[in-house]
């Protein structure tokens, strides 16, 4: 396949999540698995409620089984793909092998998490440029969603000046800490922040001149007290690693 990996996460088994973004060679974007122990690769989900995916992003799974899923857009180009237009959904995976769109007209979702106690699906929307948060209903279903605290910054608006890079707001991967944070990567700006549960928002990483942070878009947390800190990026050719202030919330295989 000539897709990119817009995302991978690890299930309770050790089988890991694939999100595929076919936005890149215009071809289709599915949600697969793969064991390493087998090395067997297969499709779980290409297409929603008669909806073709072309833009698989960030899985997430849950304790009751449910893997959650973005499809980004239907754009062809990256261009079109951020130009604001309300095309991209939520879907699930239910541990029965069910799939339904569970979240639509949304503004090229990317990153997922979910709060401690899986009540709340948070999803950045890169060109809202927000997050917003989902209530988890009982079967695998959402209610509706809301902003999530404040806008997180200014997008480039056809025919207009650009805005000053550092004020950028296209919001990429979300995490979320042990005090119930969603630490959110700003990558044209180079940035990390942290939306509080009080809803205000501080700035933990910025990097203006990209020297070291460069495009970061996920941040997640290992080690043995969840407590390292990596930083993948769209640009760099590395992931960074640094020791958090605070742990990562644990995910599905870190419990």
């Amino acid at each position: 396949m000539g897709q990119r990996r817009a995302g991978r996460a690890t299930n309770a088994q050790g089988r890991v999540l694939i999100a595929n973004f076919g936005i890149y060679d215009r071809e289709d974007g599915p949600l697969q698995r793969f064991d390493p122990a087998t090395g067997k690769h297969e499709t779980l989900v290409a297409e929603v409620d008669g909806r073709r995916l072309t833009s698989a992003n960030y899985p997430v799974m849950d304790e009751a089984g449910n893997t959650w899923c973005a499809n980004s857009t239907h754009a062809e180009t990256w261009p079109q793909a951020l130009d604001g237009r309300p095309d991209g959904f939520l879907f699930v995976l239910r541990p029965d092998g069910s799939t339904s769109i569970v979240a639509d007209g949304l503004k090229f979702p990317n990153g997922l998490t979910l709060s401690a106690d899986e009540r709340t699906l948070f999803c950045a929307q890169t060109t809202g440029p927000d997050v917003r948060a989902f209530p988890i209903l009982p079967g695998g279903r959402l209610g509706k969603g809301e902003r999530y605290g404040p806008a997180l910054g200014l997008l480039q608006e056809p025919g207009k000046p650009a805005p000053d890079h550092n004020d950028l707001g296209y919001t990429d991967g979300v995490g979320m800490d042990v005090e119930g944070n969603v630490w959110v990567c700003l990558p044209a700006a180079n940035k990390v922040v942290a939306i509080l549960p009080s809803k205000a928002v501080v700035t933990l990483i910025h990097d203006p001149s990209g020297e070291t942070v460069n495009h970061p878009t996920n941040v997640t947390w290992g080690g043995s007290d969840l407590k390292d800190l990596y930083i993948g990026s769209i640009r760099a050719g590395y992931v960074l690693k640094a020791r958090s202030p605070l742990a990562g919330a644990p995910l599905i295989h870190q419990r």
